[in-house]
């Protein structure tokens, strides 16, 4: 019985100070690398004003054919290939601020009600020149207002990249996982 009420415990705290999702970024273009600023927002849709997004210019990145994993604000500085140290929490009624990935009211406050929401990158080619700017939200953001699916077709150097959001439950975990996958075309 102390062993049951011990996990049980323990799952608790894992459930009430972790983000709902986490998200996947797979970059399967043969051509760009990603460069982009990660969001989450409300998940109740009653504050749409607030958003919780990695401080630019430190966007995150993701070079041709990788990808980089998000499990929370906090877990992410130590799992992921590009982590992100500061993340600037807009309120909607507040001035913006910057908050650490390890403060308090950031990993308590503010996971158990945000959600991964949408990611605005720039795709670059291998020079590190910016060919265009496209912006794709997840589909089941309650204060979603842009298409989950964004075609994107930049300007200046000839290409063609989709990008598609999607979800897929990890068979081992049973989570459920954000997925943008971003491929040429």
């Amino acid at each position: 019985m102390k062993k049951t009420l011990i996990s049980i415990t323990l799952f608790s705290c894992f459930i009430a100070y972790s983000q709902i999702h986490e998200i996947a970024i797979f970059n399967n273009s043969n051509t760009y690398n990603l460069k982009g600023i990660i969001s989450a927002g409300d998940t109740s849709g009653t504050n749409c004003g607030l958003i919780v997004s990695n401080q630019a210019p430190s966007g995150i990145e993701v070079p041709m054919g990788g990808d980089v994993r998000y499990t929370d604000y906090r877990g992410q500085r130590y799992s992921s290939t590009f982590p992100v140290s500061e993340w600037v929490v807009n309120d909607g009624t507040n001035p913006p601020k910057v908050l650490y990935f390890d403060d308090p009211n950031l990993t308590h406050d503010l996971s158990p009600i945000t959600d991964w929401s949408t990611l605005e990158f720039d795709m670059k080619d291998s020079n590190g020149t910016s060919t265009f700017t496209s912006f794709i939200q997840n589909p089941n953001y309650p204060c979603a207002s842009n298409p989950s699916y964004v075609n994107s077709t930049g300007t200046g150097l000839s290409q063609n990249v989709e990008a598609f959001w999607s979800s897929m439950v990890d068979p081992i975990t049973g989570n459920t996982i954000l997925l943008i996958i971003i491929n040429d075309i």
